[in-house]
């Protein structure tokens, strides 16, 4: 009898192997598991047969009786699969032990329980021969001497048995058909065999809560009997890898409950199928269960499949899969939607370890949601493929696009002309580029285009919209279709199309979809034409054009050797000056550039260009054409894809140059090449057109750091032995990095270190540097020969005493820092040391060296005190010093001038000679030129008597108040308090700036200590109510002027003084009479002003009240402005005002002045406050509203109170809040009220709908 289709035969059973036949039953029993319904406690099949099993090679445990008609008869079933053919001898040992005089411990477990064994073999047996082989089984048993050898359960299910289970099951007989090679239709594949596909093998299936859901809602519904089920989605969104792994077995289960055994998959491809609604009959006739998935299933097959299905007698489930999102059925269980940028990372992630987070990037960026999209970008990528269109075949794009957008269609024209764009604006203001799109590009009414959009396009998710904007997604499926557009378009339409002034940004949309088009040869012959010399953009006019600029840099994504070409020759002969004149242009033109360096094969040419920019730099910005040109000599990051070899011919071209813009820019250079630290850049530079992104050069081994290092040294060491004003510069970045390039070039830095100090002597600061910091930090890394050579070097750079003038120089004006901490905790620096022991030993011998003491009174002093002090201290020739000292200081510009070493002097001998310390400053003080200098020598070295000296000098006006103000350490150690006052109170009245210095002295006095506030309050009272001190003539001196105004003026109102309350609050009354008003003060007064109104509110409320209601002046205006609520919600304030008088006095207030109390109060009152997550009226609003809002001029005054606010955040949540508070008003019992809250309403729904497609819009680069 020939077999159907459909059916397994004996001979197919026989045919298995032993691990296909285990495979085999383990589909069978999930099969029964799942048609019966079973409720399983334990389930278990293991793939090997052939290994020690005690007894089991199977086992099946239900928690109840097996309905009738199921295989299984008991609630324990226990299964030995054998390949080979067994005698009933065999058997008969089978189930015993390796002794035979006990049953097998696994099979005895499950009789003993009552359970049934059951013994699956491929062999073919008569009735007859099964039962002799039962037989021998229960002799097996009785031998043992178990109860039940004549009534245990024992099955024997051979090649027929297995055959007729099987054929119930679709699923079992295609998994036999294609062990045995045989597939009756062609396609249809098992679950097992479809979940080897390499994409799905390749890239993991990520999920979140929605993609959870989806999967449960698979699961429920084909879990039912006749299920129908059907997913739409466009192609590539993932629906066959979601339905895969909706079935995909869970490994820790032990209940054997998934439906992956009954599943069976078919690609129909979009076709009919003619054949398979027949092959359903017979599968349905013959009884077969199982779950079939169609992919690409149109729908009017799944309409002939569900009848079939849905057949009384049918035991066949169906879920069928299309692309078309538009189609209307009862069935679709879920449109798929674009998966998340997140999801799409992780899913591509561990395929791109070790690729580039730019190429990343680029995946997820054009994937667009299309998981499938993402694995064919990855896979481009992998086999070099330059273009994202050429991924998009014929197939997939008429899969993509359906019937209805077919080629020649006016719905396929409508999306080739918007797939030109990057994003063409379609509503609102930006209506006018679709309309242009639709007449010079469709040739159709701008009626028709927008119909073809909203009704076909949009529906089916190949056009998107954002704000007013749409553009056609998935971005590759865009870019296939503007190469097929451009390929059909004729070369003057091309130029044409590409050099018009388009409205709005179509433009800049059009170009950067041309920079996307970088392999198409019809882009690239328009562009050469479009850069010949005199065209659209070969002239200087146009490349620095802030419009053209932009598509130039979009040409240069396309097009890299013509827009480089194109700049080389327009800016070929600029002098730098006319460089400098670059403007509007320049930022595109720098970007421009910083591209085409990236490339290796442009970087030589490109280079020299950015370079010329950089030498006539009129930029600010970090990213300026310099900085851009010295990051493409860094090691790491660079920017660049050539090689360090490769770089540096430009920066030794820069050196050679006779411009020394040029020439600082090449030492720059050189020392960016010797950084190593941490780095960071920016990326895009690396991505032309819609391929890969490039990858920048990165070094192999540290033997290529160290030859681009040694070329670096070289160029560095010739430069600083040329006498020339780069010579300095050389030297000191050669002495930062000493320490590392004596560790990697050893043999190189020796030979420059001794040219160096043969030819410069020891004093090298920026080289002893970097040895002491690396003596200091290496102790335990460094290598022998490398520490050798350092302390070789130091030793060299430590002068001889006879050197005194280096001596000087190199340990106290600019010695190495050689901070060190001690085993008991305490910090010492050496250099300090150092210094303190050249003064004791330079001491006795000043006359021989005083010929070098102008050293130590210009530029910086690092340790000038220590030296001067301990000078002091232990010389005995004092005044011979003092007078050199003079008259160097009185020589030298006081720009230049460094007092330091002579101040500290006078603080060394002013215990001993306190009268030399006095007439020297007598000295200083009589001196017109070195009067400047006396300040400097108090601070450090005057006595109590000096304030007196102080004070003659600033009635002679030879001190200013910011020097006075660096006195108020002198102050506070040296004078009494005493002293203190009176010099405090003379300044007070010398004049406002004076009275400042003074208060500020007062509040270091005072400040942490509060015994010294109580000696002072009456003093600090005087000087508050004092009129030179004046809120509007804060200086800024030492920066805590008005801190200690705001903290003394708190302290002293914590007394009860209603005349210092009045006089503070006329003080910040008058401050907002001046035209200069110090908006920092703000934070310092309002607390005080908050006291004020809360201790003194009697007398200081009337002094502002009349004030706020008086006439315009601009103290009304800043009042006003200090007592203004913050109106933001989260993190709003109430405002001065609110938060100290109680409510009913304001509205009292109000009251009794209606014509310009209720107007300010509008203008300044809290407006909102928070109620959990919503806005409500502040509860003095809504009061004030409620009273006063019938008048068209107040709610007027509130609407300018809600202009003033700040918001973190989207803005359109800020207008949501503040609609939920309008809201609330509509049912006030005004009718003013009333409409103005519902004109807000309406103005918010406006705005509200601005600001969302404005968030929108921004994420599209808008």
């Amino acid at each position: 009898m020939q077999n159907l289709p459909f059916e397994v035969s004996d001979k197919d059973i026989q045919g298995l192997s032993a691990e296909q036949l285990s495979d085999l039953l383990r589909r069978l029993l999930k099969e029964e598991i799942n048609h019966h319904q079973l409720q399983v406690i334990q389930f278990h099949v293991p793939g090997a047969i052939n290994t020690a099993d005690g007894g089991e090679d199977g086992s099946i445990e239900l928690a109840e009786d097996p309905p009738q008609g199921c295989v299984l008869t008991n609630m324990r079933t226990v299964f030995q699969c054998k390949a080979t053919d067994l005698s009933p001898s065999a058997c008969k040992k089978e189930i015993l032990d390796h002794c035979g005089t006990a049953l097998k411990p696994l099979v005895k477990v499950c009789l003993d329980s009552g359970g049934g064994y059951v013994l699956f073999l491929r062999s073919s047996l008569t009735n007859q021969q099964i039962q002799k082989r039962i037989h021998a089984i229960r002799e097996a048993i009785r031998s043992t001497s178990e109860l039940y050898a004549d009534t245990a359960p024992i099955h024997i299910f051979d090649a027929n048995k297995i055959r007729d289970w099987t054929n119930q099951f679709l699923a079992a007989i295609v998994a036999v058909q294609h062990w045995h090679g045989r597939r009756p239709l062609q396609g249809l594949r098992t679950w097992n065999d479809w979940s080897g596909d390499q994409d799905f093998i390749d890239f993991p299936f990520v999920h979140n809560k929605e993609i959870d859901k989806q999967i449960n809602l698979l699961r429920s519904k084909l879990s039912k009997p006749q299920a129908v089920c059907r997913l739409l989605g466009l192609s590539g969104l993932g629906k066959t890898r979601l339905v895969l792994e909706a079935f995909r077995p869970d490994k820790a289960s032990t209940t054997g409950g998934d439906f992956s055994h009954e599943v069976v998959y078919l690609d129909v491809n979009g076709g009919e199928n003619p054949h398979l609604p027949d092959t359903f009959i017979s599968w349905r006739q013959s009884g077969l269960s199982g779950l079939l998935v169609v992919d690409n299933c149109p729908l009017s097959l799944h309409e002939s499949l569900k009848k079939h299905v849905k057949h009384k007698d049918s035991k066949i489930r169906l879920l069928t899969l299309h692309t078309d999102p538009e189609e209307q059925s009862s069935d679709i269980i879920y449109k798929m939607t674009r998966m998340p940028d997140e999801l799409i990372r992780e899913m591509i992630s561990p395929g791109s370890s070790k690729r580039y987070d730019a190429d990343l990037n680029r995946v997820v960026k054009y994937a667009q949601g299309f998981p499938q999209m993402a694995v064919m970008i990855f896979r481009a990528s992998e086999d070099g493929c330059q273009s994202l269109g050429n991924i998009v075949d014929d197939n997939l794009l008429d899969r993509l696009l359906g019937p209805k957008v077919a080629r020649g269609s006016p719905e396929r024209q409508v999306l080739e002309a918007c797939s030109l764009f990057t994003m063409v604006g379609f509503e609102r203001d930006r209506e006018d580029e679709g309309k242009y799109v639709a007449e010079h590009f469709c040739r159709m009414e701008w009626n028709q285009f927008f119909e073809h959009v909203e009704r076909t396009l949009k529906p089916r998710q190949l056009v998107q919209a954002s704000g007013r904007f749409i553009r056609v997604e998935p971005s590759p499926l865009a870019i296939r279709l503007a190469a097929d557009w451009w390929r059909g378009c004729r070369p003057d339409r091309r130029n044409q199309f590409l050099t018009d002034a388009l409205p709005g940004t179509l433009s800049l949309a059009l170009w950067r979809r041309i920079a996307q088009l970088d392999s198409l040869t019809q882009i690239k012959e328009s562009v050469q034409v479009l850069c010949e010399d005199g065209n659209y953009f070969g002239n200087e006019e146009a490349l620095n054009s802030d419009t053209k600029s932009q598509l130039f840099r979009c040409l240069a994504a396309a097009h890299p050797e013509a827009a480089l070409a194109t700049m080389e020759r327009v800016f070929a002969h600029w002098t730098r000056e006319k460089f400098l004149s670059v403007g509007p242009g320049r930022r595109n033109l720098i970007w421009t550039l910083e591209r085409l360096c990236f490339r290796k094969e442009h970087f030589y040419r490109a280079s020299r260009l950015l370079m010329a920019f950089a030498a006539a730099e009129n930029e600010s910005y970090a990213n300026n054409a310099t900085g851009i040109f010295l990051q493409l000599f860094e090691i790491f990051l660079a920017g660049t894809e050539a090689s360090l070899e490769e770089r540096m011919p430009v920066l030794i071209e820069a050196l050679r140059h006779p411009d020394d813009y040029y020439r600082r820019l090449g030492i720059r250079g050189l020392e960016r090449s010797l950084y190593k630290g941490p780095v960071m850049r920016i990326g895009g530079s690396e991505q032309f057109g819609s391929g890969p992104p490039r990858q920048q050069w990165f070094p192999c081994n540290q033997e290529e750091v160290n030859t681009y290092w040694s070329a670096v040294l070289k160029c560095l060491a010739d430069t600083a032995m040329q006498n020339i004003d780069l010579s300095l510069d050389s030297r000191s970045i050669i002495g930062k990095h000493l320490d590392k390039l004596g560790q990697q070039l050893p043999q190189e830095m020796k030979s420059v270190f001794s040219r160096i100090i043969e030819k410069y002597g020891p004093v090298w600061p920026e080289a002893l540097e970097s040895i002491h910091r690396a003596l200091k930090a290496k102790k335990i890394k460094m290598t022998t020969s490398h520490r050798t050579n350092l302390e070789e070097w130091l030793a060299q750079l430590t002068p001889p005493r006879e050197a005194v003038a280096d001596c000087l120089r190199i340990m106290v004006s600019i010695p190495p820092d050689q901070l060190e901490r001690y085993e008991d905790g305490q910090w010492i620096n050496r250099s300090t040391l150092v210094a303190i022991a050249l003064a004791e030993e330079l001491a006795p011998s000043f006359q021989h060296w005083a010929g070098h003491l102008q050293t130590l009174f210009k530029g910086e002093q690092r340790q000038g005190y220590s030296f001067g002090k301990r000078l002091g201290e232990v010389m005995d020739d004092r005044r011979a010093l003092i007078n050199c000292a003079l008259d160097i200081l009185a020589d030298l510009e006081p720009c230049k001038a460094n007092p330091m070493v002579l101040a500290a002097f006078l603080d060394g001998i002013r215990t001993d000679s306190p009268d030399l310390v006095q007439e020297t400053l007598d000295r200083i003080t009589n001196h017109p030129t070195l009067s400047p200098f006396l300040v400097d020598l108090i601070r450090i070295a005057g006595s109590p008597s000096d304030a007196e000296r102080l004070y003659s000098l600033v009635l002679k006006e030879q001190i200013s108040s910011e020097q006075l103000s660096s006195l108020n350490g002198y102050f506070m150690c040296r004078v009494s308090f005493e002293e203190l006052i009176v010099f405090c109170q003379r300044l007070v009245e010398y004049d406002v700036e004076k009275a400042w210095v003074a208060l500020d002295f007062l509040g270091w006095f005072c400040h942490g200590n509060e015994s010294r506030y109580f000696m002072s309050r009456d003093i600090i009272r005087s000087f508050l109510i004092h009129p030179n001190l004046r809120l509007e003539a804060v200086p800024r001196y030492s920066g805590m002027e008005i801190i200690h105004w705001h903290e003394l003026s708190i302290k002293m109102l914590e007394e009860n003084d209603p005349e210092l309350a009045c006089h503070i609050t006329k003080l910040i009354i008058d401050s907002g009479d001046y035209e200069s008003y110090n908006q920092d003060l703000f934070g310092y007064i309002l607390p005080v002003l908050e006291i004020l109104l809360i201790r003194f509110q009697r007398v200081v409320w009337p002094m502002l009240a009349d004030v706020l209601i008086g006439q315009e002046s601009s103290a009304r205006f800043f009042l006003g402005y200090f007592i203004r609520s913050k109106n933001d919600g989260e993190g709003s304030h109430p405002g001065v005002l609110f938060t100290s008088l109680p409510e009913d006095l304001i509205i009292q207030w109000c009251r009794e002045h209606p014509d310009r109390a209720p107007g300010l109060i509008a203008r300044t009152m809290p407006l909102f406050d928070q109620d959990g997550g919503d806005w409500r009226w502040h509860s003095f609003a809504k009061r004030f509203i409620d009273e006063f809002g019938d008048s068209e001029e107040i709610l007027s005054q509130i609407n300018v109170n809600m202009g003033c606010y700040s918001y973190f955040g989207e803005i359109s949540q800020y207008y949501k809040m503040k609609r939920q508070a309008f809201y609330k008003l509509r049912d006030h019992k005004s009718t003013k009220v009333l409409r103005w809250a519902q004109q807000h309403i309406e103005d918010l729904n406006s705005t509200i709908i601005k600001a969302d497609a404005k968030n929108q819009e921004s994420e599209w680069d808008v």
